[in-house]
């Protein structure tokens, strides 16, 4: 299920009913996003999703108009760079500098899936899943990350999880570190998420996603009845039968 084009370095994830896309880039190591929906052929060469559009400022790279990280999907951006939309992981590192750039160095594949930490979690055993594990490197102090990405067989699911590795002497600060960033091909899209109170939890709530941040949470330090840590976000025409 997981199909790798090591001179392209492109990585495929399809089970005849999912697939995902996604790359290493030239130059800057980092992982961009191609594809993420309904199951593709795994083609000889992704290349022709590639996006870019010439942006005449705020580009990583000095001669280059196609290099703005905040117009390139990325798989995880962090902080800066050219990239200053909310990023899913931002560090500060003891000199209180707070740009990083995580590079690609390897992969790896484990069959099935298991469940680490307190946290619940999917899971599965060597016949129904195979997990990706993606590793990236800081160029600016000793931290790996690793990108986790399991894909079930019979399921059209893959789950996202993040692991940071210090192998520094330094502490650093973690100011964000989020489940997972997907970047959408258009703004026609709904949301549905889950409120409520005591004894009449999960109320069904929906709207479409405007510009700018929408977002849940709760202060009671746990997630509690009144917001539930859930969403969905679908096309505007999805019901309980079809979407």
């Amino acid at each position: 299920m997981i199909h790798i084009n090591e001179e392209e370095q492109s990585f495929h994830l399809t089970n005849g009913k999912v697939s995902y896309v996604f790359r290493v880039m030239e130059r800057t190591g980092i992982l961009e996003q191609l594809y993420c929906g309904p199951a593709i052929s795994d083609y000889e060469s992704f290349t022709f999703l590639i996006e870019r559009e010439i942006r005449p400022g705020n580009n990583l790279y000095m001669g280059s108009s196609l290099m703005s990280l905040e117009h390139i999907k990325q798989e995880y951006p962090v902080f800066g760079t050219t990239d200053f939309r909310y990023p899913a992981l931002e560090i500060q590192y003891p000199t209180g500098d707070l740009i990083s750039h995580f590079r690609y160095v390897g992969y790896r594949i484990e069959k099935g899936k298991t469940v680490t930490g307190a946290l619940p979690g999917t899971f599965g055993n060597e016949e129904d899943v195979e997990t990706l594990i993606v590793c990236l490197k800081d160029d600016y102090a000793d931290l790996e990350l690793e990108l986790h990405y399991a894909i079930y067989a019979n399921y059209p699911i893959i789950t996202r999880q993040q692991k940071i590795i210090n192998k520094d002497t330094q502490t650093v600060s973690i100011k964000r570190f989020a489940s997972f960033s997907l970047d959408l091909p258009n703004e026609n899209y709904d949301w549905v998420h889950l409120d409520g109170a005591w004894a009449r939890e999960n109320h069904l709530s929906r709207s479409s996603i405007q510009k700018g941040i929408q977002n849940i949470s709760s202060t009671r330090g746990h997630s509690s009845h009144m917001h539930n840590p859930f969403f969905a976000v679908c096309s505007p025409q999805t019901c309980e039968n079809s979407g």
